[in-house]
């Protein structure tokens, strides 16, 4: 892991939330998206209102990567059941993204690492996530780790895109399944 300071945000934090959500966002699906897309599901799903219920759920895990002056990502984990095939009980890694000036670095590694032992410490037996078709660079991050593709994910939309997607779990007792 690197040496990578994380810590965990509260409702305090809703509006770095709101912030890192649409910046890490548009950077991920830029080459996906038009700007209006993004812009238009960013003022949707990224509001201080979201931020802070994401934050008061006492179900809901959201850790910092870097500090609130310069933040370098985050992830948010969520208690709940995955819609695949996959082992019980089971936690949704909901989000990890960082900024795109941190890609290559090893960050989201630690990242992914620290929400891992954060899911594990929870007894959940399976971590899954929904990942975008298109976003192949986040597809390529998870097979690097050994997170396997379980089944058909939900739609997304963008704007006026929609995107499919897949569920992949990563088993808590011997890495990939």
């Amino acid at each position: 892991m690197t040496d990578l300071m994380l810590s965990s945000l509260a409702p305090k934090h809703a509006s770095l939330l709101q912030q890192l959500w649409a910046t890490t966002f548009a950077a991920a699906y830029d080459e996906v998206h038009s700007p209006e897309n993004i812009a238009n599901y960013c003022e949707t799903n990224f509001t201080l209102q979201a931020a802070q219920k994401t934050l008061s759920d006492p179900q809901t895990i959201c850790k910092l990567a870097g500090s609130e002056t310069a933040p370098l990502g985050f992830y948010v984990v969520r208690q709940a059941g995955c819609p695949a095939n996959a082992l019980s009980p089971a936690i949704e890694l909901k989000q990890i993204y960082h900024m795109a000036e941190a890609y290559g670095t090893g960050n989201g590694k630690a990242l992914f690492e620290d929400a891992v032992a954060e899911i594990r410490s929870r007894g959940a037996k399976c971590m899954w996530l929904s990942v975008s078709d298109k976003n192949i660079r986040a597809q390529r991050f998870y097979q690097k780790l050994g997170v396997m593709p379980e089944g058909r994910g939900p739609n997304f939309h963008v704007g006026t895109d929609r995107l499919t997607s897949q569920v992949l779990v990563f088993d808590l007792n011997h890495g990939s399944r």
